[in-house]
């Protein structure tokens, strides 16, 4: 009998000698009294030297007394489980599992604790948390770049890495191209910036291969990168399904890296390609739209071309003839005047026809500005009346005290002339175009039942009715379906009312039609009114004296500009290119006040001569002048610090207005 107790106690101590966990065993008053190697290799003490230490000597400081807050839970319980933070000899800590137990041998109270190294677990736990914040982030992001931003910064932590960054194939050329990096010396990054198609790193990584490379990098296939100062390199494939679309580097100062980050690390940019194709699905999909928008504005306008060609021509036959009497040269004072007077008015009104086409056609990202309502409307009503059939009868009733709302001018110009050339399309023979506005409040239960985009609140109402053919229900129910149209294909698109709906709930706006076959249509678009602005500051006195460069190539606009400045009391200086200009500055920058720039010039073109001018002479104001309608290239050169746009053509009043806004220049003594 002894000798079965003797082997089994033998074998039950071999067994806990060998246990996978760390097992100790103690006296009730928690000394050691023996331990597993398990327990020596996760504490990393010696054979031997644990035996008699108090098991508190395991714990951190701060933990002791919640250790034996668990001790005390023992009693009258068969066992207690905790997580908890122990200390090796090293002084370094190991997040564990614990099992406390206590054991009756003989007479002996005993209390036994298993102990499970959790480090492993815990950095399972902490990748799984990473992947799921970057899956987050990688769905959250509403752009291209905003995403490689978030997932090169959330990689990198996720992978402890020092340098990392994103390549993408180019489209334009057969190259992978630096997109984005974190960590990378700016020279090494130009030197790192693009590879060819046919390089052998590329290549491989189109094979879909995930690359790991440690010091001294053996086989790298990028041998460029090993000039970073990093033990360990890693490239990832970015892919879009099975086509491979950027690859990803990362650099870490470590000697590999462990097979569950490698899991993480390859398992996320799977989901980096799949955004990436999403949010460049995106940018295909806005540039589309964008484009349809401006087919849709270019149509519209192209619908008005004979009225416009007809109205230029009666303006340039009021010029001409009017110049061909001033030739002759006998004419009283009186006579010449008025011959003088109607070529400015006829003038005139070509450039406002201009202006309000190129309004109309303008190219260029959503703005939000303040827009006068009426004016808008103002401005389409003398278009369209002077390039409608005029048995047309066009009417104002602007009821609403002068209404201003945030917006874009030319995609509400757009909306306004849609509508007024279906309502013309519907009166073949003639009839009554009514503009009319109001306003009016929308309520939470009225906008929540009838027009859930739009806000409650003050609105402009904007009604544009016809006595026209009328529509039928059926027609009614698909009328803002893309490409639906009741014309034939010479007609129209299908576009203008779906481009009508779209514009309008982006200006938080929202709209309805009525209409019965023979009765006509209205169409009420409704619009939030902007809160009111702070009363405008005092304009400034007009400035006289002041030294004006101009560069524009056309002979007689420049001769223009002279003529004027000089009788608005200023010395004008005249250039026909930018270089001529640029010269002469650099020779004495502080010789001119201001700058009047055409940004359509021969050679150098405007917006490089600006940024020559910006550089020679930084708090020199330019003002751009421009035949265009506000460009995108205007925009930028705004933004960039120009203090101003006159339009072409414009009139005396219209210079000195734009001259007296400007900012005095600092001359130097």
């Amino acid at each position: 009998m002894a000798t079965r107790e003797a082997q089994l106690n033998s074998r039950l101590s071999a067994l806990m000698r060998e246990a996978a966990d760390a097992i100790l065993l103690a006296d009730r008053e928690g000394r050691l009294l023996e331990v597993n190697l398990a327990a020596e290799r996760l504490y990393r003490f010696n054979p031997g030297e644990m035996a008699g230490m108090p098991l508190n000597a395991l714990l951190p400081e701060g933990s002791r007394p919640t250790f034996e807050e668990q001790l005390r839970r023992l009693d009258g319980k068969e066992s207690v489980f905790f997580d908890a933070l122990h200390r090796r000899k090293d002084g370094t800590h190991v997040p564990v599992e614990v099992s406390l137990r206590r054991l009756a041998i003989g007479d002996e109270s005993l209390i036994q604790c298993v102990v499970r190294d959790r480090t492993e677990a815990r950095q399972r736990e902490r990748l799984a948390q990473q992947q799921r914040l970057m899956a987050l982030a990688l769905g959250a992001a509403p752009d291209l770049s905003t995403g490689l931003s978030v997932a090169l910064d959330g990689l990198i932590k996720l992978t402890g890495s020092t340098m990392g960054a994103i390549y993408l194939m180019d489209d334009s050329e057969p190259c992978l191209r630096l997109r984005l990096s974190t960590g990378l010396p700016p020279d090494f990054a130009e030197r790192v910036a693009t590879f060819p198609a046919d390089h052998p790193g590329v290549r491989r990584i189109k094979g879909g291969g995930v690359i790991y490379s440690q010091a001294p990098h053996p086989g790298n296939p990028f041998p460029e990168w090993e000039g970073v100062p990093a033990r360990f390199l890693a490239f990832l494939p970015i892919q879009q399904e099975s086509t491979v679309i950027g690859c990803l580097p990362l650099a870490a100062d470590r000697d590999d890296l462990d097979v569950e980050t490698r899991i993480a690390l390859e398992t996320s940019v799977v989901q980096l390609g799949m955004a990436v194709a999403r949010w460049r699905a995106d940018e295909a999909r806005a540039r589309a739209e964008q484009q349809l928008r401006q087919a849709e504005k270019l149509e519209a306008v192209g619908q008005l071309a004979g009225g416009i060609a007809h109205d230029f021509n009666n303006l340039l036959g009021v010029i001409l003839g009017c110049a061909e009497m001033l030739q002759l040269d006998d004419s009283d004072e009186a006579t010449r005047r008025q011959f003088i007077a109607q070529i400015v008015e006829a003038a005139q009104h070509a450039g406002d026809l201009t202006k309000k086409l190129l309004a109309f056609a303008r190219r260029g990202k959503y703005q939000n500005v303040p827009v006068a309502v009426h004016d808008l409307l103002e401005a389409l009503v003398e278009l369209i009346r002077r390039t409608f059939d005029p048995r047309v009868e066009i009417v104002k009733e602007f009821a609403a005290p002068a209404p201003m709302v945030l917006g874009d001018p030319g995609q509400l110009q757009t909306v306004f002339l849609n509508l007024a050339l279906n309502a013309r399309d519907a009166m073949p023979e003639g009839g009554r175009l009514t503009f009319a506005t109001s306003l009016l409040t929308l309520d939470a239960a009225f906008c929540q039942r009838h027009h859930p985009q739009a806000d409650p609140g003050e609105f402009v109402e904007v009604q544009v009715i016809d006595t026209g053919r009328g529509m039928p229900p059926e027609v009614l129910e698909h009328l803002f379906e893309p490409f639906y149209t009741t014309k034939s294909r010479a007609e129209g698109s299908g576009m203008g009312l779906a481009a009508v709906f779209g514009a309008v709930s982006l200006h938080r706006g929202t709209l309805r039609i009525a209409s019965e076959p023979g009765r006509g249509t209205t169409v009420q678009v409704y619009l939030p009114l902007m809160p009111p602005a702070a009363p405008p500051e005092p304009a400034p006195g007009q400035p006289t004296g002041l030294r004006v460069m101009v560069i524009d190539d056309e002979e007689l606009v420049r001769a223009t500009f002279g003529r004027l400045l000089t009788g608005l009391g200023h010395r004008p200086l005249l250039f026909r290119e930018g270089l001529e200009a640029i010269e002469f500055l650099r020779r004495d920058p502080a010789a001119v006040d201001l700058v009047i720039l055409d940004l359509v010039l021969p050679g150098l073109a405007g917006p490089e001569v600006f940024r020559h001018v910006r550089t020679l002479a930084p708090d020199l104001p330019i003002l751009i002048a421009t035949g265009l309608s506000a460009s995108a290239e205007a925009a930028a050169l705004a933004a960039a610090g120009a203090v101003g746009l006159i339009q072409k053509p414009f009139r005396r009043e219209e210079l000195a207005a734009a001259l007296a806004g400007l900012p005095p220049r600092p001359r130097r003594p």
